[in-house]
């Protein structure tokens, strides 16, 4: 019996690993409606700055595995297309985020994409963080939009958000400002893998987040550090960790759930704990 349960195992995990693998075992992904013009130009870690000098460092801290990149050609259109393996939903969607133009309609094409005439457009699926950009011709909602359908549908994975987005509170959230912080959220370097989203209460704006710890262990590591140096106080006798942050105000944090969570952006102490408190029953998902 244990054996046939290793062999399950093992096949779980080959399963898996054909799975995140499936786009890099061969040619680049046919993309409908447009030729190849091109060779496929392959990155790793060691030498995507020789691609994207400068901003190589931000996909690396974002969990970057490699990336893809082919031209493509369709009547008077060429582009780039450079599909960005980042080895989990959270840390694509992250760096898409990151990278997303700001009041930009999002399409529902994968999990979510924008397009930017007449130069560009991005698209996010599963691990793929992929970045259309125009060589030749101009990209209008016409083609784009073809070209964004072609993209997604090339793709394997899932065209659904990441599920610990879910941990966020549902009340009063503003509809697609949640984000991914791989690093020092707020400038603060305990403060890593922080799903964030924006709030509003009437005319009032401000953000929860959670750390995303990958058990509870972590999470109170984690939360026996920043006791030795946030200050604490409590709110409906549970404890809570509270630091001023020089030109961002306050910042509080509780614990539930087995995860950190935290206010920001709120300017008046007592209005920050009393939504800080309003954390402490929040449900949770994995």
């Amino acid at each position: 019996m244990k054996g046939v349960q290793m062999k399950k195992t093992g096949l779980i995990f080959l399963f898996l690993f054909v799975y995140t693998s499936f786009l890099f075992a061969g040619d680049f992904p046919k993309i409908k409606g447009f030729k190849q013009a091109g060779e496929v130009r392959t990155y790793s870690a060691d030498n995507l700055w020789e691609y994207i000098d400068g901003g190589a460092d931000m996909f690396i801290d974002y969990g970057f595995r490699n990336l893809r990149s082919c031209d493509f050609s369709s009547g008077e259109i060429t582009v780039a297309i450079d599909v960005y393996n980042m080895v989990t939903p959270l840390n694509a969607f992250g760096i898409y985020t990151s990278e997303r133009p700001p009041e930009v309609e999002k399409l529902k094409y994968g999990v979510e994409a924008v397009l930017s005439p007449p130069y560009q457009a991005l698209l996010l699926k599963d691990v793929y963080y992929v970045k259309i950009d125009v060589l030749e011709g101009d990209l209008n909602e016409k083609n784009g939009v073809q070209l964004l359908q072609a993209v997604a549908a090339a793709l394997p994975g899932s065209d659904t958000y990441p599920v610990v987005l879910g941990n966020l509170p549902a009340t009063g959230k503003i509809a697609g400002s949640e984000r991914f912080v791989k690093k020092a959220y707020l400038g603060l370097a305990e403060l890593n893998n922080c799903v964030i989203a924006d709030y509003a209460a009437g005319k009032e704006k401000f953000r929860y987040f959670f750390v995303n710890t990958t058990s509870g262990e972590e999470t109170e590591k984690l939360w026996s550090h920043l006791v030795k140096k946030w200050q604490m106080k409590k709110i409906a006798g549970r404890p809570l960790l509270l630091k001023k942050v020089p030109y961002l105000g306050s910042v509080a944090l509780v614990k539930n759930g087995g995860k950190i969570f935290g206010v920001s952006g709120v300017e008046k102490e007592d209005e920050l704990l009393k939504k800080a408190g309003n954390l402490i029953d929040t449900k949770t998902v994995k």
